[in-house]
């Protein structure tokens, strides 16, 4: 099981671009998360995140050079 102190964020921002880049970087075999934090504050009732921050992902501290590498990579060909 994967603590949340073992996860690092690798990309904040709009969800469209953060389901193309969960999707590409499971594809190179780079397990991530995806924490909306939009969605949580409006189930919890306190409204939305920051517009353009609100989904992160995130990947265990061990995958994060190759995951940072992947989504340069993924930049250079959007």
């Amino acid at each position: 099981m994967t603590n949340d102190s073992d996860l690092v964020t690798v990309f904040a921002g709009p969800i469209v671009e953060a389901e193309y880049l969960k999707k590409f970087l499971l594809d190179n075999h780079v397990h991530v998360f995806m924490r909306n934090e939009m969605q949580s504050g409006l189930a919890a009732g306190f409204g939305a995140a920051t517009p353009g921050t609100a989904v992160q992902l995130r990947v265990h501290r061990d995958e994060y050079d190759r995951a940072k590498e992947l989504i340069q990579e993924y930049s250079k060909r959007t």
